[in-house]
């Protein structure tokens, strides 16, 4: 496949594609959520040749504000029926050197999250197609496409996410409480605390208490989680309470499934595995301290064969 003389163009020109590509999935509905100071984002790039060797993309004090549909929604994005996919005109192998996207903070409803995620050494392509993949969005007739044809031996990643503790409870109020309402109902009474030991586990108490019409009850939940820094996470304890007689015999329904799931471990390297990915989680570290902070670093393989 040839190359598009256009693309990637001038460092000026990929800015400008970067700046679209992070609009373009917010273009929702309110009712999904809203978003604010996108227009300020920073974004730097640096191109030499086909290589992006630098990019920065920086989010700090960007608004988020959840709606009812916010989960489960459909993006909007247009369907093409029966119309032909757009076809591929031009590719141009190249490389990511260092990239790096950041917020401090971003506002989620509100509350206050930081987040860094810095990349290196990542084969990409610069693709172009014969008409834009998303047709609301013109830029998106170019694309830049990870290029793991012969693996990613040689890439590294590091992602990091970190909020005050005592906000992750108003967090979840507000992420819940308009979809609860949006039912009819009420959301009341939520408590979440998230402590941690010396071994790699975290342990959460919730408790909520729902009111629909003229019926009202409340349920408090205990959980504990060993997140082990190879990537393997095991639900070390799991109950559920509730003083509402028809909660409490739906809860006893579910035992079976509970006692199931506790005990299970989820390996995140052979889940990335049987997707075909070649990466490979190499560290993860959770913290609950004043803060609580998630750090993940992977590292790309070649493939083999």
């Amino acid at each position: 496949m040839g190359s598009s003389r256009d693309w990637p163009g001038d460092e000026q020109r990929v800015a400008e594609w970067v700046r679209a590509m992070l609009r373009a999935p917010f273009d929702v509905e309110p009712e999904v959520l809203t978003v604010d100071g996108l227009d300020h984002a920073i974004v730097r790039t640096r191109v030499l040749e086909r290589d992006l060797s630098d990019l920065l993309i920086d989010l700090t004090g960007v608004r988020i504000t959840t709606g009812a549909k916010a989960f489960g929604f459909d993006t909007g994005a247009p369907a093409d029926g029966d119309a032909a996919a757009p076809q591929p005109i031009g590719r141009e192998a190249g490389m990511l050197r260092v990239g790096r996207a950041l917020a401090r903070p971003i506002l989620v409803n509100d509350v206050k999250v930081n987040f860094e995620a810095r990349v290196t050494a990542l084969p990409i392509a610069w693709e172009s197609y014969t008409r834009p993949l998303d047709e609301r969005v013109e830029a998106s007739r170019h694309a830049i496409v990870p290029n793991d044809a012969h693996g990613l031996q040689g890439f590294e990643a590091e992602f990091e996410a970190a909020m005050v503790t005592s906000d992750i409870e108003r967090l979840f109020v507000s992420l819940a409480q308009p979809l609860v309402e949006s039912a009819g109902a009420k959301l009341t009474g939520v408590s979440v605390e998230l402590s941690q030991g010396n071994d790699h586990v975290v342990h959460l108490t919730a408790a909520a208490r729902v009111r629909w019409k003229w019926l009202s009850g409340s349920a408090r939940v205990r959980a504990a989680v060993r997140v082990a820094p190879d990537g393997r996470c095991t639900l070390l304890k799991l109950r559920l309470r509730s003083r509402n007689p028809l909660l409490a015999l739906a809860l006893l329904a579910a035992r079976g499934q509970v006692k199931q799931a506790v005990g299970r471990e989820i390996d995140l390297n052979q889940a990335l595995a049987e997707q075909g990915l070649p990466l490979r989680v190499s560290h993860v570290a959770i913290a609950v301290r004043r803060e609580a902070l998630c750090r993940v670093k992977l590292e790309g393989l070649a493939r083999s064969g």
